[in-house]
């Protein structure tokens, strides 16, 4: 993951868990300690990855990758096209990269975007007497989505953090089954607390 801050002149990037820039750590030393219930994540917005967190200014690059595999995937011929509508277990399996871009626009409003490389494999149940081929595999581009987050109260210590974003996923490949995202999803708002136990 590579983390730039975009505020106050050049760009210092660094790396996830790399000690900061001289000139980074300089400023950090001079801003006032963290509050206790803040050590664990400094003041940054909660992102869509884990543990991970965007100040204002802040240029989150997060490439990772995926593997899927389920030995009991619950499908219907149905819904690959053909006539079917009989629940049966298949197998499927995937392999996705994806990259993350995540810009810190506030101290409380966040910005991301998602898109994904995905190849996967699906073979149908040896029950399924209909017309579905034996194995289907598709690869190209997986989900593209887009999130707005925004911090709506801050932590304090006697209060948890309150926070909701709304998440869009756009439509392509309409025609692939195992990949395509056939309509537009919008989610969202939701909302998480976040406290200190």
């Amino acid at each position: 993951m590579l983390v730039a801050t975009l505020t106050g002149g050049l760009p210092l990037p660094a790396f996830a868990g790399q000690a900061p820039a001289p000139a980074q750590a300089a400023s950090v030393s001079q801003a006032a300690p963290l509050p206790v219930y803040l050590t664990d994540r400094g003041t940054g917005l909660p992102t869509s990855m884990f543990g991970t967190y965007i100040r204002r200014g802040d240029l989150i690059i997060y490439p990772f990758y995926e593997y899927y595999g389920d030995r009991n995937f619950e499908y219907k011929p149905s819904e690959f096209g053909v006539p079917g509508d009989v629940d049966l277990r298949g197998r499927y399996r995937a392999n996705e990269g994806i990259f993350l871009l995540a810009y810190g626009l506030r101290d409380n409003l966040a910005f991301e975007i998602e898109a994904a490389v995905i190849g996967a494999t699906f073979d149908k149940s040896p029950a399924d007497a209909s017309v579905l081929p034996a194995r289907l595999t598709e690869s190209g581009l997986g989900d593209v989505e887009a999130q707005l987050r925004w911090r709506w109260r801050r932590e304090t210590d006697s209060r948890p953090e309150l926070f909701s974003y709304t998440e869009v996923v756009f439509p392509h490949a309409k025609a692939k089954d195992l990949i395509g995202t056939p309509e537009r999803t919008l989610s969202g708002p939701s909302a998480v607390l976040e406290f200190l136990l």
